[in-house]
């Protein structure tokens, strides 16, 4: 429809051929065609590909070359990483031949997955700001690439879950609010391939003890159902209720309340700093965590609600010593109210200060030992750095070299020799050149070191 012509020459490409202004032109309706200029990186191409392949039942890998401008090896290379990061979830991804290409799991993790692939998105920025001010003037552009939502669509929601619940907005803090939309909008793309989720007895009448809640999530679904104009089934409105529920503001506690949260949050900071000998006062990742989640954690106890935590039994399996850390904190606070903390809310603090020390973590101060020339020691330190984040190549030397070096500074010592001599930093023997079973076995091997590194036992005594 426009005068720019596609010109193919043999041996050197294809190019658009036009005037400055009809290119700009075409610039402009593309803009507003699709959001592909808002994909900045790689990462964001698979999260978008992602919610892509989640809110359709099988997507082929053509569809993902032309929707995303990329090559059909890209498309492969992406798929593999996307494996990676469903792997966590439980989640897997199946190939289907011609059919295409789907992710397979519970309907519950693969609602999460999208959750979390949205709160990763750029689009979560312009959201936030369509619920926080006013929303009358829009663009039209897609939000989150992947799902054919556009903005105008998710203001209309917006506008009729406000007419429907005025006060929803002043009722939970920004944070909150965008999350529980983002809750919503994942019920509506579920929903249009008929992937709705299913919950048990069990779990509907454990939640039918909040007061108030099942009554905010009836509304939401109601107000969904309208802009749907079809009816969802009942167990949506429960698993909306779950995260009513989930994120409860803050903004409610009154000034004294608010106080003693405060005192608390130094409290611990200052408590999980001495025992481990680390300073966490300038995370503000970590403090900022820890007031959201215990705004609706001292409610919870404040009114003796009684809470669940399905991740329990990791939390003590993966992270022993921070739970401990967690548990002798609350004892030392001697503060009345937060000592009724149960295991089950330890146990969620437990994942603030492990994230927390995740960020903290230094790979393994590795000493490579080897009689390989320049060459052969590259591509060796490329192939081990690039399979094993754990390791951190700090220097190469030549096994005859290995007597007058201090090995104390190491924490590891890779080497193509057996070495006979007796020291304290552990060594690990690795093939000359490491094919792709053996990067699995050493990732496997220093992952305990590395573990012990990065997941200290108390520096004080627990006692």
């Amino acid at each position: 429809s426009t005068p720019i012509k596609l010109i193919r020459t043999p041996g050197m490409g294809i190019k658009l051929s036009g005037s400055h202004k009809d290119t700009l032109e075409l610039a402009n309706h593309l803009n507003k065609q699709t959001p592909i200029a808002s994909i900045q990186s790689a990462n964001q191409r698979r999260s978008a590909m992602i919610l892509r392949l989640l809110s359709n039942k099988n997507t082929k890998i053509s569809e993902l070359m032309h929707e995303f401008y990329v090559s059909r090896a890209t498309v492969q290379k992406d798929l593999v990483k996307i494996e990676s990061i469903i792997q966590p979830f439980e989640l897997t991804l199946y190939r289907q031949g011609s059919t295409g290409i789907n992710i397979r799991g519970k309907e519950r993790r693969m609602r999460n997955l999208m959750f979390e692939m949205m709160l990763e998105d750029p689009s979560i920025q312009i959201l936030n700001n369509l619920l926080s001010e006013n929303n009358e003037h829009t663009s039209g552009e897609y939000l989150f690439y992947g799902l054919d939502l556009t903005e105008d669509e998710i203001v209309h929601l917006i506008k009729i879950i406000e007419q429907k619940i005025p006060t929803l907005k002043q009722a939970y803090t920004p944070a909150f609010l965008s999350h529980l939309y983002i809750r919503l909008l994942i019920v509506l793309k579920r929903h249009e391939i008929n992937q709705d989720v299913s919950l048990t007895e069990a779990f509907k009448a454990e939640l039918m003890h909040y007061e108030g809640t099942y009554d905010v999530a009836h509304d939401l679904i109601d107000a969904l159902e309208h802009y749907l104009k079809k009816a969802l089934p009942e167990d949506e409105t429960t698993y909306i209720q779950a995260y009513v529920i989930a994120y409860l503001p803050g903004a409610t506690l009154a000034l004294q309340d608010a106080e003693s949260l405060e005192v608390f949050i130094e409290q611990l900071i200052q408590s999980w700093g001495q025992m481990l000998g680390m300073n966490f006062k300038q995370d503000t990742l970590l403090i900022n965590g820890l007031e959201e989640h215990l705004n609706a954690v001292y409610l919870r106890v404040k009114h003796g609600i009684q809470i669940s935590n399905p991740l329990l039994n990791d939390i003590l399996e993966q992270y022993p010593h921070t739970f401990e850390v967690v548990q002798k904190s609350v004892e030392q606070s001697n503060d009345l109210f937060w000592g009724k903390l149960s295991t089950e809310e330890q146990g969620f603090l437990a994942l603030y200060l492990a994230s927390a020390l995740e960020r903290k973590k230094e790979p393994l101060k590795t000493l490579l030992v080897t009689d390989f020339g320049r060459s052969g020691q590259m591509i060796l330190i490329q192939k081990i750095e690039n399979h094993c984040r754990e390791i951190s190549i700090l220097e190469t030397i030549k096994i005859h070299d290995l007597p007058a070096y201090d090995l104390s500074i190491y924490d590891l010592i890779l080497t193509t020799h057996d070495l006979h001599f007796q020291g304290h930093t552990p060594s690990i023997v690795i093939h000359n050149l490491l094919n792709d079973d053996a990067l699995i076995q050493l990732k496997k091997a220093v992952r305990s070191l590395f573990n012990e590194k990065n997941d200290p036992k108390p520096k004080t005594p627990i006692d």
